[in-house]
């Protein structure tokens, strides 16, 4: 991900993913700072689904929530190749960075 500064992701671990209150499944993502050639504004953070589970549950340009292991919630658009446009404020915990 190229967020303009460096590759370090804000959080990078096994999320579980709901579509409209459903539970789907986990996702392992990554999740980083906007990057600074964001499309818009609108980028609070950007993400990216690793492996292709969202494909068989047909979340491309959907609304999703992530729910991250602490508890913490995170609402985004899945775009295409897995890419997560965050829409909530910046993950918690966002100035300790995790290795992948």
């Amino acid at each position: 991900m190229d967020n303009g500064s460096d590759d370090t992701p804000w959080f990078a671990d096994q999320v579980r993913i709901r579509h409209e209150g459903r539970l789907l499944g986990t996702v392992r993502v990554t999740i980083a700072a906007a990057p600074t050639d964001a499309p818009d504004s609108s980028w609070a953070w950007m993400g990216q689904i690793v492996g292709s589970d969202y494909l068989m549950w047909g979340l491309n340009h959907k609304k999703v929530t992530l729910e991250l292991p602490t508890g913490d919630q995170l609402t985004c658009v899945v775009l295409a190749s897995g890419i997560l446009h965050g829409m909530t404020s910046s993950p918690p915990g966002n100035d300790e960075r995790v290795a992948i």
